[in-house]
């Protein structure tokens, strides 16, 4: 199974013409408030960061302290594949609140 990068991003990014408008506000709000996960970087449970330029830099933190100490530009050149959940609505939300037994405080 192996470990994920996660990445937060500021870059507007692209969604496909055939995504209904209804739903673009809501993968936006989900990308830009959760940030994503992918496999297409170290796979060592870094965190990436994409500036509103498009540049991308690996967060250095101290985890000790929970403080960022530097923000150093990664030269990476491709595409990079998302993992992420967005929720178009919450018509499901009871279902599984019931079936995880977790509730939203």
């Amino acid at each position: 199974m192996g470990m994920y990068d996660s990445i937060f991003i500021d870059y507007p990014l692209p969604i496909e013409n055939y995504i209904p408008k209804e739903y673009k506000n809501s993968i936006y709000y989900a990308i830009a408030a959760d940030g994503f996960q992918t496999k297409d970087l170290d796979c060592a449970l870094n965190s990436y960061y994409v500036s509103n330029d498009g540049k991308l830099f690996l967060d250095i933190f101290d985890f000790s302290s929970a403080k960022m100490l530097e923000r150093k530009p990664v030269y990476f050149h491709g595409h990079i594949n998302i993992n992420t959940v967005v929720y178009l609505d919450d018509s499901n939300l009871e279902e599984w609140h019931r079936n995880t037994g977790a509730y939203p405080s």
